[in-house]
């Protein structure tokens, strides 16, 4: 999925976000009418008579799209979830990582202003139980 209609390498989309097809009743869609950053993915969809946001991320190591993000808020207040890869290591979620970002503060501004927290962290790395079974 491309973003910008020029095909230069340099506009091509770094982010995609993929919806599972039981969760294609809830009619998903992109808005690019509200960001249309090629390193930011936001998806509206309908739950009942609400219309939720999800935001997917990927900000390189400059954190621009982390800087796009704080100087282009817009109103989002039903967002549900902001997640992806921020490329900021912190002792917040890496715990063999013993040093504070600044951009830690940017991002949980950011995810303050949109009513969001951080989750809690996960104990065990997503897929291995799954691809463990196919490697045996």
């Amino acid at each position: 999925m491309f973003i910008y209609q020029d095909m230069l390498q340099d506009n091509y989309a770094r982010v995609t976000t993929y919806v599972n097809k039981y969760l294609l009743k809830m009619k998903f869609a992109l808005h690019l009418d509200i960001i249309n950053y090629r390193d930011i993915n936001v998806l509206f969809f309908h739950n009942e008579q609400d219309v939720n946001f999800m935001i997917n991320v990927y900000s390189n190591s400059n954190q621009t799209a982390l800087q796009f993000l704080s100087q282009n808020i817009v109103n989002l207040n039903n967002t549900i979830i902001m997640t992806g890869n921020f490329n900021i290591r912190d002792s917040n979620w890496d715990p063999n990582f013993h040093h504070h970002s600044i951009y830690t503060d940017n991002l949980f501004i950011l995810a303050d202003s949109l009513g969001l927290e951080l989750s809690p962290l996960l104990v065990r790395v997503t897929g291995v139980e799954h691809s463990r079974r196919f490697l045996s």
